[in-house]
């Protein structure tokens, strides 16, 4: 079969051999005659004064090519100048940010997990008093900016864009005067820390950072929350304490916890935003797990003062969670909704409750 194959396109090759030469001849006088055409066309439309039609793209090429723009190649490259529209108006950031002023502490890591250069963070102080940021801080240097807006020390640091959100509504207020110092940006404020950090990331032209870390931190959830299906049942309490105060919250303010990773929190506390709570109200929840921060900033509590105090306490021996060992150290930290935070809340929750299982 395959040789009356090759017999057949032997003889086809030669009965078509002339015929492929005059088709050949054909083809280049079709060719040279469509690149005469386009030259004469191209020709008349700037005769006649109009531009010639470019993409889109080349358009953007061209611009951020520009030999005359002192704009730095990089920059260009990574999207910058850029317009950014957001909660106070309009704002045109000419070149990457090198000293960024950050007016929030409810996210302080925002920029560390961007690896962003952050050189003043509002209520610092108070962030400092937890050394869960330390490592970061010595590494970008930043300094306090104080509480509200203290124009001094924004001045001293010398910022290339101010980032703030809506939730400070003097920022809103202060916008213009914030402007002359340098362009400012404020953000939408939101309790999904995602959605910052990608607004951010987005601003920074950053996504790919911020994508690599979400994909990450869900990676581990969904790990530890299949791990933590055995205990699923076991009642689960996080609080900040001192030896005056005792204080929780709710499922929404630890969605990371109770939502995400499905842990089982005490009925009596699933609702409350941020709570006093008494020993006695413990002891009637009972839980089986207790995750403890010392409240480090209300009374300058010192380290290990608050647990001493507890201990000391028969209904706090009482519990369930106390009498099987099943009270974890955390971070203050961990209580809120940063990044950086949250991801260490679910590690520590593998070790106490997942590692310590085994």
């Amino acid at each position: 079969m395959r040789n009356k194959m090759k017999a057949r396109e032997k003889k086809s090759s030669i009965q078509v051999r002339g015929q492929s030469s005059i088709k050949l001849m054909l083809v280049v006088l079709v060719s040279i005659a469509l690149v005469l055409g386009g030259c004469s066309s191209a020709t008349k439309q700037t005769e006649d004064g109009a531009e010639p039609q470019v993409s889109q793209n080349s358009q953007d090429l061209k611009s951020s090519q520009d030999p005359q723009s002192s704009q730095d190649p990089q920059d260009a490259q990574s999207g910058y100048p850029k317009s950014v529209k957001h909660e106070a108006g309009t704002t045109v950031i000419k070149e990457k940010p090198k000293k960024i002023a950050y007016f929030d502490d409810s996210y302080p890591d925002l920029f560390f997990v961007l690896d962003q250069p952050v050189v003043g963070i509002q209520n610092l102080s108070w962030i400092e008093m937890s050394d869960f940021y330390k490592e970061q801080l010595e590494k970008t240097k930043a300094v306090d900016l104080g509480d509200g807006t203290n124009f001094e020390k924004l001045l001293e640091v010398d910022p290339d864009l101010i980032v703030a959100h809506s939730f400070y509504k003097d920022k809103l207020e202060q916008y213009e005067q914030l402007e002359k110092i340098a362009p400012t940006v404020i953000m939408e404020y939101s309790e999904d820390w995602r959605r910052v950090l990608r607004d951010l990331a987005q601003l920074l032209e950053e996504e790919e950072k911020a994508e690599s870390f979400i994909a990450n931190f869900d990676l581990l959830v969904a790990e530890t929350k299949e791990q933590l299906l055995t205990r699923k049942d076991e009642k689960v309490l996080f609080i900040m304490a001192d030896p005056k105060a005792i204080n929780t919250w709710g499922v929404s303010r630890l969605s990371v916890y109770f939502e995400e990773l499905g842990m089982n929190i005490a009925e009596e506390f699933r609702d409350v935003g941020r709570a006093q709570i008494s020993l006695e109200s413990i002891a009637d929840a009972n839980p089986d797990h207790i995750f403890m921060a010392e409240d480090l900033w209300s009374n300058q509590t010192k380290p290990g003062e608050t647990i001493k105090y507890l201990e000391e306490s028969n209904v706090w021996q009482s519990v369930n969670a106390v009498k099987k060992g099943q009270v974890y150290p955390i971070d203050v930290e961990l209580l809120g909704k940063a990044p950086l935070a949250m991801l260490k809340g679910v590690q520590d929750v593998h070790k106490y409750m997942v590692e310590s299982n085994k």
